[in-house]
């Protein structure tokens, strides 16, 4: 009686191992390729990086200098420059008239 009960466990216990290892071995499986299993393509058309007129030539750049914002409490500040882009120098030249009519 004590050897079939020693029997019985002893094969219970390796077949619970040979199921632990199998459970471990498919879940390793599954992490590993989990990205390709659930992979999709990448369509040309969805990467669209930039939308609107196409960027200018050869630009014509006017500085405008660099402006200076504190933040609240004196403890950050925010140092930022502007710069227009024009496509030809006659509409540069119309943009510095008017601000020299304007004063600044």
């Amino acid at each position: 009686m004590k050897n079939s009960l020693k029997q019985n466990s002893k094969q219970s216990l390796s077949l619970s191992k040979i199921l632990v290892r199998y459970c471990v071995i498919f879940s390793l499986w599954i992490f590993i390729f989990h990205p390709f299993i659930y992979a999709q393509e990448v369509d040309e058309e969805d990467n669209v990086i930039r939308e609107g007129p196409p960027p200018l030539e050869d630009p014509l750049y006017l500085d405008l200098g660099s402006f200076v914002v504190n933040m609240p409490d004196d403890k950050y500040f925010l140092k930022s420059s502007i710069q227009l882009a024009f496509v030809n120098s006659e509409a540069k030249e119309w943009w510095k008239t008017g601000f020299q009519l304007l004063g600044i």
